[in-house]
C-alpha cells in the first residue's frame, strides 16, 4: 500500500495448494494480515493479489455448475 496499493484490492490466499487439505481465504490488501493471523492456514500459503482474486466466488460458482462440484468447489 506504501507504493500505491489500495487496501481495498482483493487478496485471495491459498493455503495447500493443490491438495485435499487446501484451503482458501478471500480477503483484501488492508485486512489480510489480520485475516490470516485470525485462520491461521496451513503452510505453504499462496497470495494472489489483485482483480483476478476477487473473480474467486465466480469462478467457484461456475465450476460448481460445470464439474457438478468434482472441481475447485470440492476444496473449497
Amino acid at each position: 500500500m506504501r507504493h500505491g496499493m489500495v487496501p481495498s484490492l482483493p487478496v485471495l490466499a491459498v493455503s495447500a495448494a493443490t491438495t485435499p487439505r487446501e484451503t482458501r481465504l478471500l480477503s483484501t490488501l488492508g485486512r489480510i494480515g489480520c485475516d490470516v493471523a485470525k485462520a491461521e492456514p496451513q503452510a505453504p500459503v499462496l497470495f494472489l493479489i489483485g482483480r483476478v482474486a476477487g473473480m474467486y466466488p465466480e469462478i467457484t460458482a461456475l465450476d460448481a455448475a460445470l464439474c457438478e462440484g468434482v472441481g475447485m468447489a470440492a476444496y473449497a
